[in-house]
């Protein structure tokens, strides 16, 4: 603890600019998951759609016996990759204008996502902003419910995850330091909670 020593505060600097360096690569490992999650999930599910149709197993064995031999008589696998006629799941319109038609290549898909990503954390970065500005505390659990309300529910998640993110970069509270442990607090009406101290320190 260094708090009360002039001299040492800049140790409180260097934690927080490593905190932030860490973040940024928990997010860059979640991304990197996330892809490769995807990846498995289309290799798996073309597997799957093989077997299936391969009544007599005729494709299954010859498959199996093309992955032993991969290392003696390697091959390349082609695929087509029709366009859907129409996904209703509700997590395909998140962050879209109410309607997915067609399926975007995965990389145009991500880079889509990650600029309203971005755009979205600017916005809560500004938000976030006027709080330190005006040197208010900021009540996590407050800001989460009044924002979320203006948003569907299936953004919910992405959004109160990037609430959280820019408000722990702008400051901290005295009561994580105390030990002192929050209450939770609803911040939807889907039953949601958040437990987060008030941020008090900039």
């Amino acid at each position: 603890m260094v708090y009360g020593e002039e001299e040492l505060d800049f140790i409180d600097a260097v934690l927080f600019s490593l905190q932030i360096k860490l973040d940024r690569i928990v997010s860059w490992g979640q991304q990197s998951i996330d892809l490769w999650i995807g990846y498995d999930r289309h290799v798996h599910k073309f597997i799957r759609t093989a077997i299936d149709m391969d009544k007599n197993r005729a494709f299954s064995q010859r498959l199996r016996q093309s992955i032993q031999d991969f290392s003696q008589s390697p091959w390349l696998l082609t695929f087509a990759d029709a366009e859907r006629l129409r996904d209703l799941r509700d997590e395909s319109l998140v962050l879209k204008n109410d309607e997915a038609l067609g399926e975007l290549p995965p990389e145009v898909e991500y880079q889509e996502m990650q600029q309203v990503s971005n755009e979205l954390a600017e916005h809560v970065k500004a938000l976030l902003h006027e709080h330190k500005q005006q040197g208010s505390n900021i009540d996590l659990g407050a800001v989460l419910k009044d924002y979320l309300s203006s948003h569907p529910q299936a953004r919910h998640f992405d959004l109160a995850r990037m609430v959280v993110d820019q408000a722990v970069r702008l400051g901290y509270s005295e009561q994580d330091y105390a030990a002192i442990q929050p209450d939770w607090q609803s911040i939807n009406e889907y039953g949601a909670k958040v437990q987060a101290n008030v941020i008090n320190k900039f």
